[in-house]
């Protein structure tokens, strides 16, 4: 899974989907508890302050059920403190504002629940109110706390888990997409392990079975042609036998390689050297081809592996490079150091390069682009093979002026002692 542009942006709105729904559920709990925390004193005083206005409420005195209005108004918190009569109707009334309900105005539907204290919240003057009423005999006290400040704290709670549970949405499905990227990637590293395995077992058994007759066509063919003179009429069939029979030798040496799961002792050799002697072996064929070879050394490069499975990778490619570039062109090989103990070397051509559609095949066994008879599909998976057991890597890239570039990275070994 790719973590492109459409992506982020279903992370986005789903980041944002999931903050809004955490944030409104906090949002609700947090009233509830500020609620709560703001009834919590009148409540548990609920049996006194029946009492006490049961005998406000007889006694008729007006300065008597003020005082003890002012003394609710500090005792609870609250903005302002009613004493309601049997209809409803407010009879006295004190406040810390100029906000409160007037006197000698109904309070409608003031006994939902007769005799049980009960609240609801409301609009005064545009601010929104809190309205804890507990009913006593002959009326009911009423208490109005100001919900303004706990609205303000609410809103800004809201933003902090708004933006928590946001980013921490994001982040986490930031980390499923790269892991369910690293899963796939672990799974085609997996299938191509498979592929290789069996790849693996079948050259083996192919290779082994041909070897031998392969030899005898070889021995005899080479025991012919000493035979005949040059001018011979058979020498150039039992020439061309004979080259045959070396190219299927090699490819079988190719199979036997790439189906081997041991693997010999490293030792550390100098890169540039063992690259340049794998040049050799092809600069007749691209000199025929009319390609250049142009060479990038960095000196005193050293890495540790065997030589001569390194040098297959070089050759096989070359060999690719040379046979990209029909109608010849430049093949440049450089090699260096890297940092973190690594070394590497490219092979870079001029040549048609690969198309788009199936660069992700080309490392497997018998895949090839080429024309029936012209390639095996070994050479990638070779490679692939031979950098897996020496812990390597293989990176192609193509550059936008055409053609292919390969970079083998490998280990660097320590200079010898001088």
């Amino acid at each position: 899974m790719r973590l492109d542009r459409k992506h982020l942006l279903l992370f986005v709105a789903f980041s944002l989907v999931f903050a809004a729904v955490i944030s409104l559920s906090g949002v609700r709990a947090v009233h509830a508890v500020l609620i709560t925390n703001l009834e919590a004193p009148a409540r548990a005083r609920t049996d006194g302050i029946v009492q006490s206005m049961s005998v406000g409420l007889r006694d008729g005195s007006e300065d008597i059920l003020a005082t003890y209005l002012r003394g609710c108004l500090g005792a609870f918190g609250a903005s302002y403190a009613a004493a309601l009569d049997e209809r409803g109707g407010v009879r006295a009334v004190e406040s810390v504002s100029s906000r409160a309900r007037a006197s000698g105005t109904e309070f409608e539907d003031w006994r939902p629940a007769p005799g049980k204290a009960w609240s609801r919240e409301a609009s005064l003057d545009g601010r929104r109110t809190l309205e804890l009423v507990m009913p006593a005999a002959g009326g009911a006290l009423l208490l109005g706390f100001d919900l303004e400040d706990a609205l303000r704290t609410e809103r800004q709670v809201a933003v902090k888990i708004f933006l928590f549970s946001g980013t921490t949405a994001g982040l986490a499905l930031v980390l499923l997409a790269w892991l369910m990227r690293e899963l796939g990637r672990r799974e085609e590293q997996l299938r191509q392990a498979d592929k290789l395995s069996a790849v693996g077992r079948l050259a083996a058994g192919i290779a082994h079975e041909i070897n031998n007759p392969l030899g005898s066509i070889l021995g005899f063919a080479q025991a012919a042609a000493a035979r005949l003179k040059a001018e011979d009429p058979l020498m150039p069939p039992l020439k061309a036998i004979e080259e045959e029979a070396l190219r299927c030798r090699n490819l079988v040496r190719n199979l036997l390689t790439f189906s081997r799961t041991g693997r010999d002792e490293a030792a550390a050799f100098e890169l540039a050297p063992a690259v340049e002697g794998t040049l050799s072996m092809i600069e007749a064929q691209a000199r025929d081809r009319g390609v250049l070879i142009v060479r990038e050394f960095e000196e005193g490069v050293r890495t540790l592996g065997e030589r001569g499975q390194i040098q297959q990778v070089v050759m096989n490619l070359c060999t690719n490079a040379v046979d990209a570039m029909p109608e010849g062109g430049r093949l440049t090989i450089r090699s260096g150091s890297l940092n973190g103990g690594k070394v590497y070397f490219e092979v870079e051509d001029q040549g048609t390069g690969i198309p788009e559609d199936i660069r992700d095949r080309i490392f497997e066994p018998f895949f090839t682009t080429k024309d029936v008879g012209k390639g095996t599909g070994l050479g990638l998976s070779l490679v692939h093979e031979i950098l897996l057991r020496h812990q390597g890597t293989v990176e192609a890239s193509f550059p936008a002026a055409g053609g292919s570039r390969f970079r083998v990275t490998l280990a660097a070994a320590v200079p010898a002692a001088g």
